[in-house]
């Protein structure tokens, strides 16, 4: 997980043949998994131990429930933030790893080499 410093470059993607900035508003999404392993109350970090501030965190069991509690802030926020709104499409869009993520998986097994491990 990038912290905020860092993943805050994509923000200012400009897209000039639309002539906007595409990633104005941006979710870092994370599984369980994640939150288990990488928790850090280190400045910027999204994802925060049991017990810090996680006001920013939206949770849920389902990606239906997530794409319900992302849609609930957008709305809360959509007066500083143009009005935004997830695409009717979002939830479905969540569904399995990205192909990257299954690739490093196979890549990076114990006892073979590759991304710099070993």
């Amino acid at each position: 997980m990038l912290a905020y410093n860092e993943s805050a470059h994509a923000f200012v993607k400009w897209d000039p043949a639309k002539g906007e900035y595409p990633n104005l508003v941006l979710f870092a999404i994370w599984v369980q998994r994640s939150q288990d392993q990488s928790a850090s109350d280190e400045y910027g970090r999204f994802i925060v131990p049991p017990g810090a501030n996680d006001a920013h965190v939206v949770k849920a069991d389902t990606l239906d429930g997530l794409a319900a509690g992302l849609a609930e802030r957008l709305t809360r926020h959509a007066d500083s933030i143009g009005g935004f709104s997830l695409s009717a499409d979002f939830a479905a869009t969540l569904v399995g790893p990205p192909a990257a993520v299954v690739h490093m998986a196979r890549v990076s097994r114990p006892g073979r080499r590759g991304l710099g491990r070993g």
